[in-house]
């Protein structure tokens, strides 16, 4: 999962599960050095959706299943929590065809900047785009409520926009999938934490 196409993730978990259940994606940033970072992400579905989509599998559907690249967890109540975790240096995150993506920025020993542009992520679902009535509706029966979580962590938070834990130690913010879609999150411009780094 390239953190460039953070936004793409929630595009991909939201458009292309549409038809098959409602899902939480938590997506977590770990900065390990000045260079290197591991992502952890996390998509949370429900028991009655995670049913629907494990029958659709069986029934060789030519759609892209759940958690194909990830580490799959069928919970007793039904549910299902697939997490996939990616190690390595910035550059391996980072995809040069993208102009709104996550981007790493050393600003001095031990201290790099992580920013997320938000326009990028609303973009790559469509957000603000007019549908009619029904879509709406059909849209929010799905995923209201539902949320993308993003955070960003190290050895220090020194500033940032977002929600700063209690040990200074991560940031994080929490995004309804139905305001993404409206382009009402109220978050102007860019989404950052200036991290002091291992």
């Amino acid at each position: 999962m390239k953190l460039s196409i953070f936004g793409k993730l929630i595009a991909t978990s939201t458009l292309a599960l549409a038809l098959t259940g409602c899902i939480d994606v938590e997506m977590d940033v770990a900065l390990t050095s000045e260079t290197t970072a591991r992502t952890t992400t996390t998509q949370i579905m429900s028991a009655e959706f995670y049913e629907m989509v494990s029958m659709e599998g069986e029934e060789g559907s030519d759609e892209e299943g759940f958690c194909v690249d990830g580490e799959l967890t069928e919970n007793a109540d039904g549910s299902a929590i697939c997490v996939e975790v990616q190690e390595g240096p910035f550059a391996d995150f980072l995809d040069a065809d993208e102009e709104q993506s996550m981007t790493f920025t050393q600003e001095g020993p031990n201290l790099v900047r992580v920013t997320l542009p938000m326009g990028g992520v609303e973009a790559e679902v469509g957000a603000g785009e007019e549908m009619d009535a029904e879509t709406r509706a059909m849209m929010a029966s799905m995923f209201e409520g539902r949320t993308v979580t993003l955070s960003v962590s190290g050895v220090e938070i020194v500033e940032t926009n977002m929600e700063k834990s209690a040990d200074g130690k991560s940031a994080s913010i929490v995004l309804d999938f139905m305001d993404i879609f409206d382009g009402e999150t109220g978050i102007d411009g860019d989404l950052f934490a200036l991290v002091r780094t291992p």
